[in-house]
């Protein structure tokens, strides 16, 4: 009796072991794998869906790594993150643009202290900005002496790149009238109220050509919709002057002629921020290289979680608007693999 006893334990615990082995096996491979972590954006933000999705192909695709995507405030809050944590420095990748970089890099504010060592490994998309007017006679930025411009708040890239390119490019920022800063939706409306004579504006772009094509953001398509407005172009010899000025990767993007609304068709050079994704040079090689493979062979899926990602292709991966050393190495050299352009 207690031989058959002990035979009927025996078979239960064999049992239970081929039953539950592959869950161990499932547990056991999940605790073994490399965690990652990519800081982002507020949630229901572009970059937020974006790196959700780079997350989930990753996840997916790799035997090894383990990512997660983390809500967050945006690139300073990001960059600021990292200069806090430095324990996180080799595990986490964050949205930012070459602008936030720099700040950070120079100690500008929001930053009490230089934070240096972050690598780009991939572009997202391309928001960009232009400036505009409602009045025909204005044609020109040296038209702008003696006139009001309308920019983004202080301190944030919507001010200080277009400043920059005025002081530098054209020598008329001292020459203005009057400067005022607020947001979109504030530039919009002092465009349709007459009370400013110029403002930014801002699109998302796309497209592998030297011509992109591009929509505006809401504000400007209401701004559009609503008032009839001529492009103020700013030269690209313009552009590259600021950028030796002030040592800001300040870039332009040509876009393609359309039309919205009210107004005829223009396209001219855009400002150029471009969200992008970074490590710290610390982050190990293969993790780098690896993770760049997997969005490189899966870029067409981006689209599928957000209509933006289809600023994300093959070939867009490495545009970001930086100069190659500003990439991370082992990104530079997997790009320069499949015969793409490193940066600008």
């Amino acid at each position: 009796m207690k031989n058959k006893i002990f035979i009927v334990n025996i078979c239960v615990l064999v049992m239970l072991f081929v039953c539950l082995s592959p869950v161990l096996s499932k547990t056991a491979s999940a605790a073994d794998k490399i965690k990652l972590q990519v800081y982002s954006n507020p949630f229901g933000h572009t970059t937020y869906v974006l790196s959700f999705a780079l997350a989930e192909i990753v996840n997916k695709n790799s035997s090894r790594l383990q990512m997660t995507c983390v809500e967050s405030k945006g690139s300073s809050a990001n960059i600021l993150y990292l200069q806090k944590n430095p324990e996180a420095l080799k595990n986490t990748l964050l949205v930012a643009n070459p602008f936030a970089i720099k700040q950070a890099a120079n100690a500008d504010p929001p930053f009490k202290k230089p934070f240096t060592g972050l690598k780009a490994i991939s572009m997202i998309g391309n928001m960009c900005g232009f400036l505009v007017t409602t009045n025909p006679k204005i044609k020109t930025i040296e038209d702008l002496a003696g006139k009001t411009l309308t920019l983004g708040p202080k301190g944030i890239t919507l001010e200080y790149i277009p400043r920059f390119i005025l002081q530098n490019g054209y020598d008329i920022w001292n020459k203005l009238g009057r400067v005022n800063y607020t947001s979109f939706n504030g530039v919009k409306n002092a465009l349709i109220d007459g009370t400013t004579d110029a403002g930014i504006m801002s699109s998302v772009m796309w497209g592998d050509g030297e011509l992109k094509d591009w929509v505006p953001i809401p504000a400007a398509d209401e701004l559009l919709a609503t008032k009839k407005c001529f492009l103020l172009d700013l030269k690209t010899e313009a552009y590259k002057k600021a950028r030796e000025a002030t040592g800001y990767p300040i870039y332009a993007l040509k876009a393609k002629p359309k039309a919205f609304g009210k107004s005829e068709a223009f396209g001219g050079n855009r400002m150029w921020w471009s969200n992008s994704w970074w490590v710290h040079e610390s982050m190990d090689d293969d993790l780098v290289s690896e993770i760049c493979a997997i969005m490189y062979d899966h870029a067409k899926e981006f689209v599928t979680y957000h209509a933006s990602g289809r600023g994300i292709s093959q070939k867009s991966l490495s545009s970001v608007a930086v100069s190659t050393g500003d990439f991370h190495p082992a990104a530079a050299r997997f790009y320069q693999s499949k015969g793409l352009k490193v940066g600008q």
